[in-house]
């Protein structure tokens, strides 16, 4: 039991070296965190109140105090998400009202909920953290907004809201949207 870093260091034929430390944490187990609420993938309206509720088992850590239990809650655009508030509890709600400035309702926006503990640890080793996170996207979603595609293509117009649209769209082409 313990917490030790484990150091790997690799070296190419023309002696060009990497090295990666990982933190190994022995004697622990980490804790089994899982949104059962709302679903991944699934939809919201701007200013909806979503409700979650976050379950977590851990062997060590016989009873979970649900103020230890922590939701983070992140706006994400673009591919990436921003911190916008954290609450505890094992349940809670979450208000779908932040848009953030220089962006509209039909922008790629997207919630991001990711219930999280951390552990008391186990004798004579380190704490671990279990995490479960889920995205939300709003019920409106514009079609060029898709995440995959094969041979279509986006043009500019001033009739879409977002100035753009889906264009050029040719027998076998098609596009997708991941975790809906």
């Amino acid at each position: 039991p313990g917490v030790y870093n484990a150091k790997v260091t690799v070296t190419d034929a023309t002696e060009r070296a990497s090295t990666q430390t990982v933190r190994i944490t022995v004697g622990n187990t980490r804790p089994q965190v899982q949104l059962v609420g709302p679903v991944d993938g699934g939809f919201f309206e701007w200013t909806d109140v979503v409700g979650y509720e976050i379950e977590v088992t851990d062997p060590e850590d016989t009873t979970i105090d649900c103020d230890e239990v922590l939701m983070k809650i992140g706006l994400g655009h673009d591919g990436h998400a921003h911190p916008i508030g954290q609450q505890n509890g094992c349940e809670g709600e979450v208000v779908t009202d932040v848009i953030p400035e220089g962006h509209s309702p039909n922008s790629r926006l997207f919630y991001v909920l990711e219930g999280s503990y951390t552990d008391h640890s186990a004798p004579g080793s380190g704490a671990l953290e279990g995490k479960h996170e889920v995205t939300l996207r709003p019920k409106f979603w514009e079609a060029e907004l898709y995440d995959r595609w094969q041979g279509v293509q986006q043009t500019s117009t001033d009739s879409a809201s977002a100035g753009r649209r889906v264009g050029s769209v040719s027998r076998g082409d098609w596009w997708a949207y991941e975790r809906v």
